[in-house]
């Protein structure tokens, strides 16, 4: 049996600092003897080796540095930053930080939910967008008063079906208007170059035409509300074109979302993309490249982008007659980011007992290191006027600009009128 006053005899390399800390757990975790507390036989009680070696800070206070691990680590990446290599890499910046306990003793603590990560969405619903069926463009037999149009009895049992109408101002012109039609869907089995953003948005179309030329304006919004596109595009006889879209999002910077403490109220993204269209023996080829450039909106010291977002996406897809249907065969790939500086705040230390925190201002570039390609085959054909048949098949190699990531995905439907 011994009393605490010798056990505390330590070795003299022992810093100052350590044997403070050691003689502190020993006093406290003492088995009291004789009169209570303090007295001139036991001491502060006799030695309990046992207790010392569990001595730690109260589990209330881990659970205070959890919180604040949590603050700074409460953020969901996209596809375009990389989405699940970007949360792994962002958790291991601000994912953990060393907790001091009320002996002076470190810790090394890591969030108990870290950065996450939302999917690229290369899924068969990606590529289930509006079917397009023959009786969903406006019919010239169906035409009346020059008016030619989609529009029945069962677009009126269905508000949510696309409805069409088309009509020849003066000969050799031709306008379109349309509602409930998808918005920046693009032509690709794989879906939008932004389907990692925001779910495809819907809306309302117009569009001309004459001689070879064309322009159109759409306009439309995501079903959560998130997101809000509007499109101007131009072609030339050619096949040459332009389109332009002013993609305005809440609460999210493409697709990137936290909580209240980081501060993203939304963004401001302009997105440019060159298209190509021209049939070469029997194949109709369409090309586009898209090049991006985003705004953040908001932002706290917690994270805090540096400049414009810059990001690309492009598709070359090939269509033609076979088997007495239409096969298309198509590469793409969707938009990524290629800067993105931000400045981050990271946790470095926490004291338990006082609650001080210790930070770090770090510079990142958000911008992943590999990129997604998406192989896509389909093919359909009309089984009827009145019914369609749709196959098909898309592959995702790097699947959501990750190194290694791959995603499969394929669809059968027949659409009946």
């Amino acid at each position: 049996m011994s009393s605490v006053s010798p056990a505390t005899a330590l070795p003299p390399r022992r810093s100052r600092e350590r044997l403070k800390a050691i003689s502190r757990i020993l006093l406290d975790t003492a088995t009291d003897a004789g009169a209570p507390g303090v007295d001139a036989v036991y001491g502060a009680g006799i030695l309990n080796v046992e207790k010392a070696m569990q001595a730690q800070a109260p589990a209330s206070s881990f659970v205070a540095a959890d919180a604040v691990l949590t603050r700074f680590s409460s953020l969901t990446t996209s596809a375009p930053f990389g989405g699940s290599a970007a949360a792994a890499a962002l958790s291991g910046q601000v994912g953990g930080m060393t907790v001091f306990d009320r002996y002076g003793r470190d810790f090394t603590m890591t969030a108990s939910t870290g950065v996450r990560a939302r999917s690229s969405g290369l899924l068969a619903g990606a590529m289930l967008a509006p079917t397009d069926a023959p009786w969903r463009a406006a019919q010239a037999e169906a035409a009346r008063f020059g008016f030619a149009t989609n529009v029945g009895a069962q677009a009126m049992r269905r508000p949510d079906v696309p409805a069409v109408v088309s009509f020849s101002p003066v000969a050799g012109q031709q306008v379109t208007l349309g509602t409930n039609v998808a918005v920046g869907g693009g032509n690709g089995l794989a879906g939008s170059a932004l389907r990692g953003i925001a779910s495809l948005p819907v809306g309302g179309m117009s569009a001309w035409s004459a001689g070879g030329w064309s322009a159109s304006l759409s306009s439309g919004t995501s079903r959560d509300g998130r997101l809000r596109q509007q499109v101007i595009g131009f072609a030339t006889p050619l096949g040459f074109g332009l389109e332009l879209s002013d993609l305005a999002e809440r609460g999210q910077v493409l697709g990137m979302r936290g909580d209240a403490a980081l501060g993203l109220s939304g963004g401001r993204t302009t997105l440019a993309t060159l298209t190509y269209r021209r049939t070469l023996v029997g194949v109709d080829l369409t090309a586009r490249a898209t090049a991006s450039s985003t705004r953040a909106h908001g932002g706290s010291n917690l994270l805090r982008f540096d400049g414009p977002l810059i990001g690309s996406a492009f598709s070359l897809e090939g269509a033609r007659e076979l088997f007495g249907g239409r096969a298309t065969l198509g590469l793409s790939s969707t938009l990524r980011v290629e800067r993105a500086r931000a400045v981050l705040l990271a946790p470095v230390s926490f004291d338990l007992v006082t609650g001080a925190l210790s930070t770090r201002a770090v510079a990142v570039d958000l911008a992943p290191n590999d990129r997604e390609l998406d192989l896509e085959l389909g093919w359909s054909t009309a089984l009827s006027r009145t019914s369609l048949f749709r196959v098909g098949i898309a592959r995702a190699f790097d699947a959501g600009h990750v190194a290694g990531a791959s995603d499969t995905a394929a669809f059968v439907t027949i659409a009946i009128r």
